[in-house]
């Protein structure tokens, strides 16, 4: 059964801290809800959205990478700064590398924090899946490419410890990917920024984001959210193919308040038939429309508008009516939400 692929990216909406520094400075957003206040911790120069939670990637790209025909990028020929703001649970961070005329051979993202000697910090580093492309940017070895990418990571628990100085960050290739002449050597980024807080004793992890291009959302979801369920609602689909008042709620079934904060980004699918009886199938990121830091109390639940793109838009003459069409939403860290509409 053919299927055919349309991908339509919404830019994603800016956030709403407001950037003064990189240092503990900025607006204090207090929630009364047992959980800690989130201050939003701004980090001059860097874009809000980078400080986003990444898309989960529904349908990946086919077809192969870009050549990488500058050379590989060395320490020399790379410039790049990282920082921090604060989060529920810790903070997050965003790395940016630039690399003049060559491209960055990155695999892992970051691995360690240094102290001002280059001694590695006792911070442990935790592997996430997400890395293996799904979350973020489909192709984000395109921008590794071009040798301009911001890389994402959290720091989260207590830490008791000195300021790190640097993030280490080697560039290597994936030998599982494609063949090495490297490795390149290491980057020590020099951090700026909040360490999580002091809560009786250092325990903290370091946990990689993803990369992306200098406008794209590069971290990744609090371990809660897997405790997050979505649910769609819709009004069906007009003659014109709009899918009707689309939402969803975002609900909290377990035990303990979550934080919705880093404001998450979204990806909705939408898959309809065609005349030569394949299927069509379109996606279409954005990011909920968070105006504030969110709690979800216990059993409590947020609901949020979702923009949408027309549906059969490839198909001659549009949808049938009365054609099923299946609606898939997913922001990381929870399951997905499916359901299925009609068009008329």
């Amino acid at each position: 059964m053919r299927r055919a692929v349309v991908l339509l990216l919404l830019p994603l909406l800016a956030a709403c801290a407001t950037a003064t520094s990189g240092t503990e400075s900025g607006p204090t957003l207090a929630l009364s809800t047992g959980v800690p206040s989130l201050v939003a911790t701004a980090a001059d120069g860097y874009p809000d959205t980078a400080f986003r939670v990444a898309a989960p990637v529904l349908l990946a790209p086919a077809g192969p990478g870009p050549a990488m025909e500058q050379t590989p990028c060395r320490p020399g020929d790379v410039i790049a700064t990282a920082a921090t703001r604060r989060v529920p649970g810790g903070v997050d961070g965003v790395i940016r590398i630039h690399g003049h005329t060559c491209s960055l051979h990155i695999t892992s993202g970051p691995t360690a924090f240094l102290d001002a000697a280059g001694v590695s910090l006792p911070v442990q580093l935790i592997a996430t899946a997400e890395r293996a492309g799904l979350l973020g940017d489909p192709r984000s070895d395109i921008p590794l490419a071009e040798g301009d990418v911001l890389w994402g990571f959290s720091w989260r628990g207590s830490w008791c410890g000195a300021r790190p100085s640097f993030v280490l960050v080697p560039m290597a290739d994936d030998p599982t990917i494609s063949p090495s002449t490297g490795p390149y050597g290491d980057l020590k980024v020099p951090l700026s920024g909040v360490a999580p807080d002091c809560d009786g004793g250092s325990d903290s992890v370091l946990q990689p984001g993803v990369a992306g291009t200098p406008s794209e959302a590069v971290q990744v979801p609090p371990p809660n959210w897997a405790g997050l369920r979505l649910t769609l609602h819709d009004g069906g689909i007009g003659v014109n193919g709009v899918i009707k008042d689309l939402a969803v709620t975002v609900s909290n079934p377990t035990g303990s308040p979550i934080a919705l904060w880093p404001c998450p980004s979204y990806t909705l699918m939408t898959s309809n038939p065609t005349a030569n009886g394949g299927f069509e199938d379109s996606i279409n990121n954005g990011v909920l429309a968070c105006a504030a830091p969110k709690v979800l109390d216990v059993g409590g639940s947020a609901t949020y508008p979702v923009a949408s793109q027309p549906v059969g838009q490839g198909v001659p003459g549009g949808v049938a009516a009365g054609a099923p069409v299946q609606l898939q939403l997913a922001i990381a860290g929870a399951p997905t939400a499916k359901t299925t509409t009609k068009v008329g």
